[in-house]
């Protein structure tokens, strides 16, 4: 449509959700909201653009979003990956001071969703990294290449 590819990727009914209709050229259609966007993004990081684009997204999106939605949406998608993903993603961007940490409350429900099983930042990369204790997620993306699409003025 106009010279842009889409790609239609179909969700499982319950994770659709927080959308809401949109004008675009005339036409209404739906759109997500940003929340839930971002949630999406985390859920299908492979359609997103990878890992350095979910830590843009996230450093770009935070501060545009309602915390509690967000930490709501994530909780609704039922996905242990998701989460530990997110909360791991928003810890990082906050130990660099590129975004202000998660308020307790909202990190402790990230956290009390956290899967048993320890997953990896990145599943196409590499199969060694540092463990995140917190998240159950190992970070094997080197600290360069996670924030190499950050554009710090």
């Amino acid at each position: 449509w106009q010279s842009v590819t889409f790609k239609f990727v179909t969700l499982a009914k319950r994770k659709f959700f927080g959308y809401r209709p949109e004008q675009v050229f005339g036409a209404e259609v739906f759109m997500a909201e940003p929340e839930k966007a971002i949630v999406d993004s985390f859920d299908k990081p492979r359609y997103a653009g990878g890992v350095e684009q979910l830590a843009r997204i996230t450093w770009r999106g935070l501060v545009r979003v309602d915390l509690a939605k967000l930490v709501d949406y994530a909780l609704r998608m039922g996905s242990h990956s998701l989460v530990q993903r997110l909360g791991f993603m928003i810890d990082s961007l906050s130990k660099e001071g590129l975004v202000q940490p998660l308020p307790a409350d909202l990190r402790g429900m990230l956290l009390k969703c956290v899967g048993n099983a320890p997953i990896y930042l990145d599943s196409a990369r590499a199969k060694k990294g540092v463990f995140s204790k917190d998240w159950r997620i190992i970070d094997n993306v080197p600290h360069d290449q996670l924030f190499s699409e950050i554009e710090v003025k």
